[in-house]
């Protein structure tokens, strides 16, 4: 029998059917429960592993709830900041149910796949999102400028003939 390693993905540990079976066998005994796994972003180096990665989540919990549990989990500092990424995407709605997120990303097995990343790990990412935001709103502030500036010439134009 393989050795099993803490570090390898709950998807590469368990073989398809396995999960299916164990997703439907978990939401038939517990149909208000969402069966989620949370999991390290792959290359994540700064936040530790989790000791369990199988939560069996309320369906009412917000998002910004189920945050403070994984937080209090990875025994995180207040100033520490970390994400939670479900299909590669930044969980940006802190009100969402874990109900909503299940009903959007729910994998094939019938799992719902959270994995989270420090700062560092989007570190590179998030400042030239920021930068193009930036850039973004100034080109709109300067056409408004423009627009403005050059209605105003014609107008000018326009009274002198």
């Amino acid at each position: 029998m393989a050795v099993v390693h803490r570090t390898q993905r709950f998807k590469h540990r368990k073989a398809f059917a396995a999960r299916k079976e164990e997703s439907t066998f978990i939401r038939s005994k517990y149909p208000q429960k969402i069966p989620v796994i949370v999991e390290r972003y792959p290359g994540e180096k700064h936040l530790k592993q989790l000791d369990k990665t199988k939560f069996l989540v309320p369906q009412d919990v917000i998002v910004s709830h189920f945050i403070t549990i994984i937080r209090n989990r990875l025994a995180l500092t207040p100033n520490q900041a970390f994400y939670l990424v479900v299909k590669n995407k930044s969980l940006s709605n802190m009100y969402a149910t874990i109900a909503e997120l299940d009903q959007e990303y729910m994998d094939s097995d019938g799992f719902l796949y959270i994995s989270y990343a420090s700062q560092e790990m989007f570190g590179a990412i998030w400042p030239r999102v920021n930068e193009l935001w930036n850039l973004k709103v100034l080109l709109s502030v300067l056409v408004v400028c423009f627009y403005l500036y050059y209605s105003d010439f014609l107008k000018v134009m326009h009274n002198l003939n």
